[in-house]
């Protein structure tokens, strides 16, 4: 599925991602905070002072983060805050963790916490390169949220073609949803029209160019 992507993509630290960016070099690699974060918020019972401190530094990015996404929602204001404010602490925690990785035994919750963001550390400050990026991918997995809830009550979809059908239909949903857009007035077009729509044209009916093209008939109408 990525064999002809490039630029980022925007993952956690799971070892199976590693075959990815080894064998897709234009891919480029977007670590997630929310998943460094989580690791030292469950090491907190064992090293409590460590993790309190590298918990406060990270919650110094994500203040960082609610300004740069509220009154800067420019990417290029949001490149510049980062540059500014979020590169200089990322320095912070790097130094720190290595410090307390040298005594922090491998395999206790610590050491995890602190193998994770360190072995991760570029993909981690990776965001603050582009103002378009996310901190951490937890929209994607809010997205998925509805397919974890639910999927004891759909343990099985049919067939491999019907599964696929239905990933579709559920990245339609979805994107239509981070748009803003009524997915249920999306579906009901797109699905009286694509039987007719010219295949060259095929583009135009998915949520993003969908959204466009109407606005732009509305305000030509106005």
């Amino acid at each position: 599925m990525l064999a002809d992507y490039r630029g980022y993509l925007q993952v956690d630290a799971a070892l199976a991602y590693d075959d990815v960016f080894a064998q897709h070099p234009n891919i480029i690699e977007v670590g997630c905070w929310a998943h460094a974060r989580r690791y030292f918020k469950e090491a907190m019972p064992t090293a409590t002072v460590t993790c309190a401190r590298v918990l406060a530094i990270i919650g110094q990015l994500y203040a960082i983060e609610r300004v740069a996404t509220g009154k800067h929602a420019e990417a290029a204001a949001r490149l510049r805050l980062r540059q500014e404010q979020a590169r200089p602490i990322l320095e912070t925690p790097h130094t720190y963790l290595q410090e307390q990785q040298t005594t922090a035994l491998p395999k206790s919750p610590l050491g995890a916490a602190a193998g994770y963001a360190l072995r991760d550390g570029v993909a981690l400050a990776r965001y603050t390169d582009d103002g378009r990026l996310k901190i951490d991918n937890n929209g994607a997995e809010q997205a998925l949220r509805p397919i974890v809830l639910g999927r004891k009550n759909w343990l099985f979809a049919g067939s491999k073609g019907a599964a696929h059908r239905a990933g579709i239909f559920c990245s339609l949903v979805q994107t239509c949803k981070r748009l803003h857009v009524d997915p249920l007035a999306y579906l009901r077009d797109v699905l009286d029209r694509v039987s007719t729509h010219p295949a060259r044209l095929v583009l135009e009916l998915t949520p993003r160019e969908w959204q466009r093209l109407r606005q732009s008939s509305s305000a030509q109408a106005a």
